[in-house]
């Protein structure tokens, strides 16, 4: 079935939804990507058929159940924590003290890097499978920082970047569900990246960050910056936080939501 929408990964998105499936319960093929005056088009059908389906699901449940009971000891020893948010929070000046985490015995450890094994190798299957969907080949580097996991595709794919990264936050969000349907336990969050696009694009706004405040300190008067999206004024304020003389506040409306850099005398 062929869908529509005003980039790619929303006629993806759009799809899936009709459907009723998952990105790995599908082929798409990518008809058109769509520019100025014309929508992008997919074409989307079941991977599996229904009837083969029906004949598998019976081995599908014993291994979910198989997969639950594996996981079950690791559910008991996860650390608390909030449902999931894939969507990217406003910066705040509340400070949140995390709570020291149990000890764990050699066992639950063990458990716990069975369980992000299986999540590297789904994740690595599934950006192999997103390549495809662009005609590309890529490389996919997966580093732990913590209970997260920081992803980087070494492909060229500018499709899935997007304007500042707008579409790259699309295809983040549809990875974290994708892990989070397939690994209920897995308390981590993904965090995804293009061949280093977000760590160089935040290295820009670090230097951007700080000329302003020089200007800022220098003309003593308040600076207004572009709008941008939460994670950048995120970065923006880290930035600026320790500099002497200049604070930082955010005005506006999202999406034009934007940060002032204020001179302080004292």
């Amino acid at each position: 079935m062929e869908f529509t929408g005003k980039t790619i990964d929303q006629a993806i998105k759009e799809g899936l939804s009709a459907l009723g499936a998952s990105l790995d319960e599908v082929d798409v093929k990518i008809i058109s990507e769509g520019g100025l005056f014309k929508k992008a088009k997919v074409d989307i059908t079941r991977s599996v058929s229904h009837d083969e389906h029906d004949t598998t699901m019976h081995d599908e449940e014993k291994g979910k159940e198989q997969e639950k009971v594996e996981e079950k000891e690791v559910e008991q020893i996860s650390t608390p924590q909030e449902s999931l948010d894939l969507s990217t929070t406003e910066e705040t000046d509340t400070i949140e003290v995390e709570e020291k985490p149990k000890q764990l015995t050699e066992e639950q450890k063990q458990q716990i890097a069975k369980m992000v094994a299986q999540v590297k190798e789904y994740i690595v299957s599934f950006m192999k499978k997103m390549c495809y969907l662009f005609n590309q080949i890529g490389d996919v580097e997966i580093e732990e920082n913590g209970r997260d996991l920081h992803v980087n595709l070494k492909s060229n794919i500018r499709q899935m970047i997007g304007y500042h990264g707008e579409s790259l936050d699309a295809y983040q969000t549809i990875l974290n569900n994708a892990v989070s349907n397939h690994f209920e336990h897995f308390r981590g969050r993904i965090y995804l990246d293009v061949d280093r696009y977000k760590a160089n694009r935040e290295q820009s706004l670090i230097h951007l960050a700080k000329r302003m405040a020089n200007k800022v300190i220098v003309a003593r008067k308040s600076m207004k910056l572009e709008p941008m999206r939460s994670y950048e004024r995120k970065v923006i304020h880290n930035a600026l936080s320790k500099m002497d003389h200049i604070s930082t506040h955010s005005e506006g409306e999202e999406p034009k939501r934007y940060i002032v850099i204020d001179y302080i005398a004292n």
